[in-house]
């Protein structure tokens, strides 16, 4: 059989037990050595006190005199009866009413003892709870500045983890939800977690599947930047991937989108006839890199009339492509430089 070690804690309250069980003990004996005195004293009175023997004497060889009876007077009253000769006194009732209370007294003392050890211990040795002395309560800051919730808790003896979370119409730098919540009983030292209002929140459009330059644009639309990141695949180069966070997130207004775009074989997208800026942004996904040139055109100004390399054509990754953008008819300047 495994014994398992007793602590400090444990080794205190099995003394403290054994101490309780002990003057229990004491008790009892003491009221059984006083009962014990107390009947052996009575039993002694009782017999101390006799009727004197009657002795019989006889005078041998002579017979007894004879009874000589007087009538009484016949003046005399009879008076009461004479009282009855002297015999054993009744047996004390005292000495045991004393022995039964210590007994009761006892048997109550020996109750409060075992009920009060069995309150302590709760079924087994325990040593008492951690926790239960450096236990604290919770604060409630929900609805409070982040500042000033960190600084209850603080004060409380609480650690406090601040998460910036949208939310569905709490002020913007404002606690709208707590973990433990408030008015738990915690030990010192707990993390709380705090879920502070963003300063605004969107949701995240779904842009897998479609080219470069169309996901840019729904991002930007809706207060996102973009991070580019070009990969080889079999899809048509410019085509996006994969995206992060997923469409339909809630995510804070400005924050960044990841977007996987497919690179192709290693070959030059075509961008003619795109804006600048959607041509440099397909050019980019792809792992280009975009120089554009305005040059006189008949088309509607920004819009890509030509590039070198062409569309199509294989070129190592990070290349430069240049863009010849419309400036429209009554642009002028110098002829663009030649292709390399």
């Amino acid at each position: 059989m495994e014994v398992a070690p007793i602590g400090d804690s444990g080794a205190v309250r099995l003394a403290s037990r054994l101490s309780r069980w002990v003057t229990l003990l004491s008790a009892l004996v003491a009221g059984g050595l006083v009962a014990r005195r107390l009947r052996s004293r009575d039993e002694s009175d009782q017999g101390g006190v006799q009727a004197p023997p009657v002795v019989d004497e006889e005078v041998a060889g002579l017979p007894p005199p004879p009874e000589v009876v007087e009538p009484p007077p016949p003046s005399e009253v009879a008076g009461p009866p004479p009282p009855p000769p002297p015999g054993r006194r009744a047996p004390l009732q005292w000495p045991w009413l004393v022995l039964l209370m210590a007994l009761v007294v006892g048997g109550l003392v020996a109750w409060w003892l075992l009920s009060r050890d069995e309150g302590d211990r709760g079924g087994g040795v325990k040593g008492p709870p951690a926790a239960a002395s450096t236990a604290v309560v919770v604060p409630n800051v929900i609805g409070q500045p982040r500042l000033e919730a960190v600084t209850r808790l603080g004060r409380s003896g609480l650690v406090a983890r601040v998460v910036r979370r949208p939310s569905g119409g709490a002020p913007p730098g404002s606690v709208f939800a707590e973990s433990p919540k408030g008015g738990s009983r915690v030990a010192r030292k707990t993390v709380v977690t705090l879920s502070v209002s963003a300063l605004a929140s969107v949701t995240v459009p779904a842009v897998v599947g479609r080219r470069a330059a169309v996901a840019s644009a729904e991002m930007r639309a809706r207060g996102l930047s973009v991070q580019y990141s070009g990969v080889l695949s079999d899809k048509a180069r410019g085509t996006v991937l994969a995206q992060r966070p997923s469409a339909g997130a809630r995510v804070v207004k400005g924050s960044a989108v990841a977007l996987r775009v497919s690179r192709g074989s290693g070959a030059v997208p075509s961008v003619v006839g795109q804006t600048q800026s959607a041509a440099m942004a397909t050019l980019e996904a792809a792992g280009f890199k975009a120089q554009a040139f305005t040059v006189p055109a008949g088309e509607k100004s920004g819009i890509v009339v030509a590039q070198s390399p062409q569309g199509g054509i294989p070129a190592p990754g990070g290349s430069k492509v240049r863009l010849y953008v419309s400036g429209g008819k009554a642009a002028a300047g110098p002829p663009p430089p030649p292709a390399p």
